[in-house]
């Protein structure tokens, strides 16, 4: 409760059951205390906790005469003696000391601009102290950044204006601007600040004006003046990883030269982790791994591998669930324990061949109903796709010593994981060849058995040769090799647009801006085969979308396209849509567009 002059009580809160379903509220008083300092004219112009999670240390500004005053109240408690007379009279005598509650002034800054609004940064990383910085937001367009350690400004943003001319900007901090109109050339109207707010890692602050313009500024860590930059991004990235928090707003702040190092230390913790923890992280970290590889260009390789390594990681595991022992007495593993463990001890026993792995008399426990089979038929051709696509990389990857799927088919991990997938794929079509994958070829040839037997080549003998090569080329003159899009660019301000272009952006709210290019083709890689015109692809079901787009849904961070309404025709298929009904596959969030808007994602 505060006072509009100077004073201000406090109350603390408690809800306890009462029995039933009933709850009882129970309130205490708090202490309270005055702002200002040997002032009658001081008045409370605003009270914040310093920390959400900390009930007992206040932030309060003030006004009077003429200056602002910002003051940190902390709860102290307060020994009392109690008089000998008092003792000396009292049948049962009282504790000798009496501890009451006050609020104690601890640290006060003083201003002459007229406060409007501050925020504080909602989680504080470092135990047993208060978060290090706050942010004041004047009314004379003067932003400061203040530490509450020792009540100095160690930040600010002089002559803040609101203007949509570029050449306004005159900042020593990075600055993204929004505006939500169209953007003009000139304007001489200039906004007052209204208010401001803090993402929930304190690394990005939003602040809106008068006009309708939102402005986002890229703040220094909290933790930058105690940890190093990599150490400070993998703790806070890790934060989010465990607790769930969206890491959108760490991604603006990294710098382009530590993203390599951060995503190493990230997997190097992971691997010290206990295995139930692996198991339970491990797709969180493959998306948010990929999310910081698709912000340079140059790390295009390794994003294109992560890229395919969740979603082989997704059609993996929801392939293999589907498989279901028939008879539950004698089972020490399951059917997909079974295939793994036949594929990575028994190679030099069937070879290449993958009609030896799985004998027509032990595929009982592989069969699925036919009807699902067929509704997963997108999946399927997503897997031999890929294969296809990897292989026919491999000759131009090893003539150049880098391309865009060299570290896929270096993964000894991923090729066995495709070769599971292959003998599961081989074995239905023999119950439902319409489940198949489908390719455009000019010669009759087992494709399936081919893509299984050059993947175990290049399992059993990572060295390629000559030989290898040859069959490589082989393949992509026999068949044509799908151009599907290996990686969606990032897009909005977490994406290249950062390193690419020159601070402040100016994007209009609703419109991509003509000078933001995602991805060219010199920036990743000189051996991508793109698509041309690029094609949308729904990247939950694997198909294009075709020319004539219909209602769709687009993912606000990569730009991946899926079908509002589904078609699923069986549970199998139905589970795997539901999956991605709020997010996408990337972590980002949908925006339904309307028939014929969608951009390609490719």
């Amino acid at each position: 409760m505060v006072d509009v002059t100077q004073s201000a009580r406090c109350f603390k809160v408690a809800f306890k059951p009462s029995g039933g379903a009933s709850t009882k509220a129970v309130c205490e008083n708090f202490g309270s205390f005055k702002a200002g300092v040997n002032s009658n004219e001081a008045f409370i112009v605003d009270v914040q906790f310093s920390q959400r999670n900390d009930p007992k240390s206040l932030i309060v500004i003030s006004k009077s005469n003429g200056e602002t005053l910002l003051q940190l109240f902390e709860v102290r408690e307060k020994s009392s003696g109690v008089n000998m007379f008092f003792l000396k009279n009292m049948s049962v005598p009282p504790e000798p000391i009496f501890r009451t509650i006050e609020w104690v002034c601890e640290k006060q800054w003083r201003t002459t601009d007229q406060i409007s609004c501050i925020c504080m940064p909602l989680k504080s990383f470092i135990s047993g102290q208060a978060s290090f910085q706050f942010v004041v937001v004047a009314s004379e367009k003067r932003m400061i950044t203040v530490n509450l350690e020792n009540m100095k400004e160690f930040g600010y943003y002089q002559d803040f204006s609101m203007s949509v001319d570029r050449t306004g900007f005159q900042s020593p901090q990075k600055k993204v601007k929004l505006e939500y109109d169209e953007v003009k050339p000139k304007s001489d109207v200039v906004g007052t600040i209204n208010s401001c707010c803090l993402s929930p890692l304190g690394n990005i602050l939003a602040v809106f004006d008068s006009n309708g313009a939102l402005s986002l500024f890229r703040l220094p860590s909290i933790l930058e003046q105690t940890l190093p930059s990599i150490q400070n991004a993998v703790l806070m990235l890790e934060y989010c990883l465990v607790s769930g928090i969206n890491s959108w707003d760490i991604l603006p702040g990294l710098k382009a030269g530590i993203v390599d190092a951060v995503c190493e230390k990230l997997w190097e913790n992971y691997s010290l982790q206990p295995q139930h923890v692996q198991q339970f992280h491990y797709s969180r970290l493959l998306t948010l791994t990929l999310c910081l590889y698709r912000l340079v260009p140059a790390l295009s390789h390794k994003a294109a591998y992560y890229s395919v390594l969740q979603t082989l990681y997704y059609v993996y595991s929801a392939l293999k669930s589907f498989l279901r022992p028939i008879d539950l007495t004698n089972q020490e593993r399951g059917p997909a324990e079974n295939l793994t463990a036949i594929l990575q001890t028994k190679v030099n026993e069937y070879g290449n061949d993958i009609d030896k792995v799985l004998p027509i008399d032990q595929t009982r426990s592989f069969t699925i109903d036919p009807n699902t089979l067929s509704t997963l038929q997108p999946i399927i051709q997503w897997v031999g796709n890929t294969v296809l696509r990897i292989l026919a990389s491999v000759p131009e990857g090893k003539q150049r010593g880098k391309g865009l799927l060299t570290e896929v088919w270096k993964d000894l991990k991923i090729l066995n994981m495709f070769r599971e997938l292959l003998v599961l794929i081989r074995t239905w079509g023999v119950f439902r060849p319409m489940c198949l994958p489908v390719f455009c070829r000019n010669e009759s040839q087992d494709i399936v058995a081919k893509l299984f037997q050059l993947l175990t080549r290049l399992v059993v003998n990572p060295e390629i040769d000559e030989a290898f090569i040859d069959d490589c080329c082989q393949l992509q003159s026999q068949h044509l090799v799908p151009g599907i899009p290996i990686i969606n660019p990032a897009i909005g301000i977490a994406s290249p647009l950062l390193y690419q272009s020159s601070l402040p952006l100016e994007i209009c709210f609703g419109d991509s801006p003509s000078y933001y290019q995602p991805f060219s083709k010199e920036s990743i890689s000189e051996n991508v085969n793109w698509l041309e015109p690029p094609q949308c692809v729904d990247v939950v079901r694997q198909i294009y979308l075709g020319k004539s787009q219909p209602a769709a849904k687009q993912c606000s961070r990569c730009s991946g396209s899926t079908l509002l309404n589904g078609w699923a025709r069986s549970a199998a298929i139905r589970s795997w849509e539901m999956r991605w009904t709020s997010h996408c596959p990337c972590g980002g969030m949908w925006l339904v567009q309307k028939p014929g808007c969608l951009v390609a994602s490719g």
